[in-house]
Order: structure tokens, then C-alpha cells, then sequence
């Protein structure tokens, strides 16, 4: 395996002699349970999903974490009252739709710029009735085979509007 040094700090890590010497965990355990950091690999390749910052850090302190792959079902019409969440859980709630809709549309390493749509909704710089009709036609089109690149279809479609 590999050994990685981190700091939380800005400065050089440095590993010791000890810290390769020691038996850090149960490997067998580990692949046995799935929990490896080849999991994170795996899910990055096939949903674009990275570890945030918290994860590695809890990694670093011996806690492992696997990557969560379900998909939850969220209301779109969500997207129709972002303009006027209070600001502390806009993030949270735009995250949270922003994977839904690369879920749903199998786009996974698109989640930023659908995040970037809601944050445009959020702005104000995209209508959100306009946005929300666009995301339901365009989910609808794809689940109907009618689209193949529905993350194309939306850019083209925002230039056109503009």
C-alpha cells in the first residue's frame, strides 16, 4: 500500500522511519469489507464523485469513510424557491439538486455545471419558472431516448435564449 503524510497546516509532511515500520492496519480486514481507497478510484470513474476535504482528513486520522452512491429522490420544484432560501442552506440545497439531476440524467461529471445553473437561479441571472421548465423537459427527453447529450442540449439552449 501507500503510505501519505498530511498536514492541516501549511508546511512540509514528512514521514519517519517509524511511521513506515508500523502496522497501520489490517489490510485483509479492509479488503474484505470493501473499505479501500481503490473505492474512491472506483467511484470517481464511474459517478464522479471525489472525497471532500472532511473525508480525507478523517482518512488521515485512521476513520474510514466509503464513498455513498445512492441517489435520493428530490423534488425539482425546489429549484422554483432557491431564490428565496436563506442564504446558510442555498449550498446545501443547490448540492443536493445538482447530483439529483446528474443522477438523473447519468451525467455525473456534469454536477458543477448544473450547480452553476442553480447558483445562476440563485443570482438571478436565469429565471428559475425558465430552469425548472428547461430541467423537465430535458429529463423527460432523455428518459424517452429522444437526447443522448442532455448537458449539450442545455447549453444550447440557454445560448440560444440569451
Amino acid at each position: 500500500g501507500t503510505l501519505w503524510a498530511v498536514r492541516l497546516r501549511p508546511g512540509k509532511a514528512r514521514l519517519t522511519m517509524d511511521d513506515y515500520l508500523h502496522p497501520w492496519r489490517n489490510l485483509a480486514l479492509d479488503m474484505a469489507n470493501g473499505i479501500l481507497s481503490y473505492a474512491w478510484v472506483k467511484v470517481y470513474q464511474d459517478h464522479g464523485i471525489r472525497p471532500t476535504l472532511d473525508t480525507l482528513v478523517l482518512w488521515a486520522q485512521g476513520k474510514r469513510v466509503i464513498p455513498n452512491t445512492k441517489s435520493v429522490a428530490v423534488d425539482l420544484g425546489l429549484i422554483l424557491v432557491l431564490p428565496e432560501v436563506e442564504s446558510p442552506k442555498i449550498p446545501a440545497l443547490i448540492t443536493l439538486l445538482a447530483t439529483y439531476i446528474a443522477d438523473v440524467l447519468n451525467d455525473h461529471r456534469s454536477r458543477r455545471f448544473y450547480a452553476g445553473l442553480l447558483w445562476a437561479v440563485v443570482r438571478g441571472e436565469i429565471p428559475a419558472q425558465y430552469l425548472f421548465s428547461l430541467l423537465v423537459r430535458v429529463i423527460r427527453d432523455y428518459a424517452e431516448g429522444f437526447l443522448t447529450k442532455p448537458g449539450a442540449y442545455i447549453v444550447k439552449t440557454l445560448k440560444e435564449a440569451s
